[in-house]
């Protein structure tokens, strides 16, 4: 019987580098994967080099992974949130050798902490960080993914995990969005 297998995902939006680092490391997280397409920000200390230097002092490893971006042409054609995330699930099809990489990574990390697949986007289900997540779940039933988020005051802990969305035999999956609140893991 396989292991469960933990990867975290997580969206810098209303995080500060100071709020991100301390998320990530409450999670025991030892590799940061950029998911982005280019690894640039407007957001201070979030473009490639000044995250990778921080995240190194950190002791946490720093990837970007091209391959997994969002490509910008669907990012700003002006299409609402949902039609852009089904164009990249339909670029994910098309080229899915990213994903073999990230499970790669999560199986090598696991050992000795997680991997969390980071991009800008807060919310988890308005970015392509999720669907990345939905096609390795396909494939690895021993997979679970918690997203991260620092921005909401929550209650009531529980145990983070994936669940089936529907019985609609399409492999849909819910995935538990967690948040720090007093370092407790717990659901949005």
């Amino acid at each position: 019987m396989s292991s469960c297998l933990r990867v975290y995902s997580l969206g810098y939006q209303g995080l500060n580098l100071d709020e991100c680092v301390d998320l990530l490391k409450s999670h025991m997280v030892s590799m940061v994967v950029d998911v982005r397409e280019t690894p640039w920000s407007y957001k201070r200390g979030f473009s490639r080099k000044p995250l990778e230097e921080r995240l190194g002092v950190e002791g946490i490893e720093y990837l970007h992974l091209r391959s997994a971006g969002n490509p910008s042409k669907y990012r700003k054609c002006g299409l609402p949130q949902h039609e852009v995330i089904e164009r990249y699930r339909e670029h994910l099809d098309a080229n899915s050798s990213c994903l073999e990489e990230i499970l790669d990574l999560i199986k090598a990390t696991s050992k000795g902490g997680y991997i969390c697949l980071l991009c800008f986007e807060e919310r988890p289900h308005d970015c392509h960080r999720t669907v990345i997540l939905d096609r390795l779940a396909l494939e690895n039933p021993h997979l679970m993914s918690c997203h991260l988020q620092a921005t909401k005051p929550l209650e009531n802990p529980v145990r983070a995990k994936r669940v089936p969305k529907s019985d609609n035999g399409k492999g849909s999956w819910i995935h538990v969005e967690v948040a720090e609140n007093e370092g407790r893991t717990v659901p949005v």
